[in-house]
């Protein structure tokens, strides 16, 4: 029997909301969900959620928008052993270069 389910569509509301990765915290009952969606200047940007894993009520949502403004897609998610970081990784348009690696750290 289905516990929970949450949605997010980002504050672009455009059909394109893409989930990439998911992390249970190893301290807190919450799981942390990162994907990419559309904001309301920008292109995809990171966009990343915790939810309480007993209720599925959102308790924060960070967004990343790169130097360039562009497209910037996660790819990996991490929580620090502490459960005190969480860690996103992937492509990110540059202000002057395609695409680099972005690497963005959320303290809690």
């Amino acid at each position: 029997a289905r516990i929970w389910r949450n949605r997010y569509n980002g504050p672009g509301d455009a059909n394109a909301n893409t989930a990439i990765a998911l992390a249970a915290s190893p301290v807190a009952p919450e799981v942390i969900v990162t994907g990419f969606s559309i904001g309301i200047t920008s292109s995809y940007d990171f966009a990343t959620l915790s939810y309480d894993s007993s209720t599925g009520m959102a308790r924060w949502v960070n967004r990343y928008n790169g130097s360039g403004n562009g497209i910037d897609q996660p790819r990996a998610l991490a929580i620090s052993e502490d459960g005190s970081r969480v860690f996103v990784t992937g492509r990110s348009s540059g202000e002057t270069t395609a695409y680099d690696y972005a690497t963005v750290a959320y303290g809690r």
